[in-house]
């Protein structure tokens, strides 16, 4: 899928050699894992406790990102846009409008072109849309 490739290539020079590739894209890894934590974390934050919100969030960075990050893998950018899929669907599930049906459908085309996986959570959700 073209987006964490479009994403990495950023980082590229051809005058590097492949160790000063790998070390930028762990870097590249390690930052977006810790920016996709810190996105959840301000999601759980703005309806939850402080100490109820660091929970998942630190479970999510020590349990999943500590050992996708340091190697050049699309599984840390398509986690964060499935989980702000996730709850741009329940959001319009319980409030429909234009701007975040808009939203939403821009996310899930971002992690379609991420990883192809998206589809069967858009589809639950169109489907539990149809059904509310």
């Amino acid at each position: 899928m073209p987006l964490y490739p479009m994403f990495m290539s950023i980082l590229y020079d051809e005058e590097m050699s492949d160790q000063t590739l790998f070390e930028r894209g762990k870097n590249a890894g390690i930052i977006s894992a810790l920016l996709v934590t810190l996105i959840a974390f301000l999601i759980f934050r703005k309806d939850a406790s402080f100490e109820f919100a660091l929970v998942p969030s630190l479970i999510a960075l020590l349990s999943v990102f500590a050992f996708k990050a340091p190697y050049f893998q699309t599984e840390t950018i398509f986690y964060g846009f499935s989980f702000l899929l996730f709850v741009l669907i329940y959001r319009l599930i319980q409030n429909p409008n234009w701007i975040l049906a808009i939203t939403t459908g821009s996310i899930a085309g971002l992690g379609h072109l991420t990883k192809a996986s998206v589809l069967p959570c858009l589809l639950l959700g169109v489907f539990w849309i149809l059904i509310s």
